[in-house]
């Protein structure tokens, strides 16, 4: 029996308290899913554009230790930040997978995306993306499912 228990086994690489990822301060995936219920019942009701947001970080560089992916992570969440307003939401949604949701239409939204892209540079991770748009009285479900099947870029 261990007498000792190392602090790295206490590290999940996805912590948070149910408002914020401890890693990255952006929202945690519960909160994350509320404020977007919230935000498709407002959309429902005023009939304003809502877009959600995919970005997956994948590693370019062999070798890398982990300290490089954890600051890989974390300014990624500098960059999304970065360009979001207070009113918007962002969330760690996976080790290395993102969500923002953003009140803006599908030309915004690609215009998010290419500022993002300029901002990142070139760093050891790329970045692949993928959106849906918000319609009229789809469920949350239908609007996550539409994320799923939409095309990675």
């Amino acid at each position: 029996m261990r007498e000792k228990i190392a602090p790295g086994d206490y590290i999940d690489p996805i912590s948070h308290d149910g408002v914020h990822d401890s890693l990255t301060y952006l929202a945690a995936p519960p909160f994350f899913y509320e404020i977007l219920h919230r935000e498709i019942a407002r959309a429902n009701r005023e009939g304003s554009p809502l877009m959600l947001f995919r970005f997956t970080l994948h590693c370019q560089a062999t070798g890398l230790v982990h300290s490089q992916y954890e600051s890989s992570i974390i300014n990624f969440a500098r960059v999304v930040s970065r360009l979001t307003r207070n009113s918007d939401i962002s969330a760690r949604v996976g080790r290395f997978e993102f969500f923002t949701l953003l009140p803006v239409k599908k030309r915004e939204g690609i215009n998010f995306v290419n500022r993002l892209f300029n901002m990142w540079g070139t760093q050891d991770f790329a970045i692949t993306h993928s959106f849906a748009q918000y319609r009229t009285q789809d469920s949350l479900l239908d609007f996550l499912n539409e994320l799923d099947s939409a095309e990675s870029a």
